[in-house]
């Protein structure tokens, strides 16, 4: 009898333990869990500041687009079966796909990626249709970086690409995973200015993963635009005279030392960088040197344009110049 009495009293001690732990010393934890079961938090991607000549001409743009988010809030991992059928809805390769979320596994787990960054309407029709069947897919509304006039200066302007692990890596950085930056030229010199500052909407789900309602938005703050010294009537006036020949040109105006004009070839076109560019895809472009591969140049041209002597940045809001009259650290004051 005493026995079972101290049998009695152990199994009591223990539910009394784990009544304990479930309810006081890990409340917080399942708190967040469940709360994670109704709140979604999407980013609201801010859009870059445009690029103008100094005559307000557009050199680099925005247009509206949509991604593709792969959501990790559960944080369990995809059976291959799961992300053969996710690639076969989005037309994507299994075995990249495959790599790509391999590649993120490291990141926070709440930290949703993006599998495909220019999403077509089949896409997004695919992701809306099977919100049932794959309720860890949603669309993100994106700006997508555009050269409307393609390769015409695409040494000096640069182009965007995502910023890479080692950048995310260094301490203080403010970037995080799957941002977008600027790689070569003004888009890289000036990435600080041009980019914005990213947004947060919650909404609450259901079990099924649906929207049933928006709860809080943080919204986005653009980033600024730039105003150059480049004249785009010279941009292409030099581009046709160098034609389909090698080398690099420069035009300045001898009175304030402004660059008009920059040409470099082999060129390429930055629209190929804008999205996410498979391995087959850049092993062709770094092998053409006489077509896209002249993507290698642009960063060279970056380089050569760091070296200018007597280079003199005049930063006023969205107005980068350059002065060859004098030698001094780069400044940054008002409008004028």
């Amino acid at each position: 009898m005493v026995f079972f009495q101290c049998l009695v009293a152990v199994v009591f001690f223990i539910l009394l333990v784990g009544y304990w732990r479930i309810q006081i010393g890990e409340h917080g934890r399942f708190a967040e869990q469940a709360e994670r079961n109704i709140i979604r938090s999407l980013p609201i991607i801010a859009p870059r500041g445009r690029v103008l000549d100094r005559k307000g001409h557009v050199l680099v743009d925005n247009l509206p687009a949509f991604s593709v988010l792969l959501l990790r809030e559960n944080g369990g991992a995809l059976s291959s079966d799961r992300v053969a059928a996710i690639a076969h809805g989005l037309n994507l390769d299994p075995e990249d796909l495959q790599r790509q979320i391999s590649d993120t596994t490291h990141r926070t787990r709440f930290q949703p990626i993006i599998i495909k960054p220019r999403a077509q309407l089949e896409d997004a029709s695919f992701v809306e249709s099977h919100q049932t069947e794959f309720p860890e897919l949603a669309l993100l509304e994106v700006e997508e970086r555009t050269y409307p006039y393609h390769s015409l200066a695409a040494a000096p302007l640069g182009h965007v690409g995502e910023v890479s692990e080692e950048e995310v890596g260094k301490p203080g950085s403010p970037y995080r995973a799957g941002d977008v930056v600027g790689q070569s030229g003004v888009e890289r010199e000036y990435n600080s200015v041009l980019s914005g500052s990213d947004g947060m909407r919650r909404a609450v789900v259901n079990s099924r993963g649906e929207e049933v309602g928006p709860l809080t938005m943080i919204d986005a703050v653009p980033g600024r635009d730039l105003r150059l010294t480049l004249d785009l009537d010279i941009q292409q006036a030099a581009e046709a005279a160098l034609g389909n020949r090698n080398g690099a040109l420069v035009a300045l105006d001898p009175r304030t030392g402004d660059v008009l004009a920059m040409v470099s070839h082999p060129t390429y076109d930055p629209n190929g960088f804008a999205a996410h560019i498979n391995r087959e895809t850049w092993e062709r472009m770094i092998t053409d040197l006489h077509g896209n591969g002249g993507a290698r140049n642009g960063h060279d041209f970056t380089r050569f344009c760091r070296l200018l002597p007597g280079r003199d940045h005049d930063i006023r809001p969205h107005v980068p110049r350059l002065d060859l009259r004098k030698r001094a650290r780069p400044r940054t004051r008002g409008p004028a």
